[in-house]
């Protein structure tokens, strides 16, 4: 999904550039498209994931006596 939406922001650029030869592109919004699509598209799936626990380290348990 996110290499689409990167693909979708250069192709949104350079249809802004064509639309507004004279303006800025608006940066903030570039910087964040991929990241905004990615929730846009995945984040109520996200909350119903399983949050997974890191293991233990093995070498920072001391040995049970």
């Amino acid at each position: 999904m996110k290499d689409l939406a990167h693909g979708d922001n250069i192709i949104s650029q350079w249809c802004y550039g064509l639309d507004e030869p004279h303006e800025l592109p608006p940066t903030d919004w570039i910087k964040c498209y991929p990241e905004t699509v990615d929730t846009w598209v995945f984040g109520s799936l996200r909350a119903l994931l399983p949050v997974e626990q890191p293991e233990p380290d093995s070498d920072s348990q001391t040995p049970a006596r």
